[in-house]
Parts: structure tokens; C-alpha cells; sequence
């Protein structure tokens, strides 16, 4: 789906464009829009005199998807750093793995945004 709306004519496509595109159910196409608005990769349009929702790619989609990523990564780190204290009294080998995925998070966590920046400087764009 998001495929589709990143090359289709007009750039807003109603719900039964994209099944009849797609050859998808009306729940698949709405299963997968509602995925995709949650995501920031798509969102909810109209157009003047008409009461169908239209759907299309975020302006700034890239960014805006990344941005997601950057709560998404941060929420994650914050659950293993909560596993982590639970784990607080167990043997390393146990926790290494979740030390290891922390390490991870906290770097990514700490990187994202400023790779982001530099796209959005570089484009000319913010969000």
C-alpha cells in the first residue's frame, strides 16, 4: 500500500482506489491505512465538496517515519532498562543480552536525531 502511494495518480487515493488497486479487502485496506497513519507514513485527506476520505504519503515521509522510529526506540530502550532492574540481582551471563540490547537503544536513541537533522538541513525541510 504505501508503495502505491508513493507512485499513484492523483497522490490521494480513496479507501476503494486502493482496493481496487491492490486487489485488497475493504478490511485489508483499512487494517493496513490505520498501520500506516499510526506509523506517520500516511494521512487522512479530503477534498473540497466531497465527504470520502482520501489517504496519501505524509509530506516529508522519510523524516516523519524516522521521527517514529526515534519514540519507538526510546520507549524500547525504557522497557530494557526496566528489565534490567528487575534483573538487577542476576548473574551478568543472564543479563548480558538485554545489557547488550541497552547499549544498543541508547546509542541509537542518541544518533537518530541528529542524522535526522542533518537530512532535514540537507533537504531544506523540517517537520
Amino acid at each position: 500500500m504505501l508503495a502505491w502511494l508513493m507512485v499513484c495518480d492523483p497522490p490521494e487515493q480513496s479507501a476503494e482506489d486502493l482496493a481496487t488497486a491492490l486487489q485488497a479487502s475493504a478490511g485489508g485496506v483499512s487494517t493496513n491505512v490505520r498501520l500506516l497513519m499510526h506509523m506517520r507514513f500516511v494521512e487522512r485527506t479530503g477534498k473540497a465538496g466531497e465527504r470520502r476520505a482520501y489517504y496519501r504519503t505524509t509530506p516529508y515521509v522519510w523524516s516523519q517515519a524516522m521521527a517514529y522510529q526515534e519514540q519507538a526506540v526510546t520507549e524500547l530502550r525504557e522497557y530494557t532498562d526496566r528489565g534490567l532492574q528487575v534483573l538487577a540481582n542476576a548473574d551478568p551471563e543472564r543479563t548480558q543480552r538485554l545489557t547488550d540490547m541497552r547499549d544498543f537503544l541508547s546509542f541509537m536513541e542518541r544518533e537518530m536525531p541528529a542524522l535526522r537533522q542533518r537530512y532535514d538541513e540537507k533537504r531544506g525541510s523540517t517537520i
